[in-house]
């Protein structure tokens, strides 16, 4: 069951987290905290060195119990456009 409050609180810390291209350092620690308090392994990859950023990507593991279930993929950027730092969600009284 989804848990409003949570979803909405873990949506305000992350868009509050500065990750301007190729300075996506925060995010991509940000990230793999969250990864493993929920028990997934992570991996990062050596992309920074190719593109002169900070970080590589980095990918989330979480092992099934199921194998005859068809394995789902997720894919975000880490970066955001401009203004990416200092920047402060608005949460209104309406949602």
């Amino acid at each position: 069951m989804i848990q409003k409050e949570r979803l909405v609180n873990t949506f305000l810390e992350l868009t509050a987290v500065d990750n301007p291209s190729y300075q996506e350092r925060a995010m991509c620690d940000a990230l793999k905290k969250r990864f493993t308090s929920l028990g997934f392994s992570w991996q990062e990859d050596d992309a920074a060195q190719a593109i002169h950023g900070n970080c590589g990507n980095v990918y989330g593991f979480l092992k099934g119990n199921a194998p005859e279930l068809t394995p789902v993929l997720l894919v975000s950027h880490m970066d955001a456009v401009s203004p990416a730092v200092h920047k402060k969600a608005v949460r209104h009284a309406d949602g």
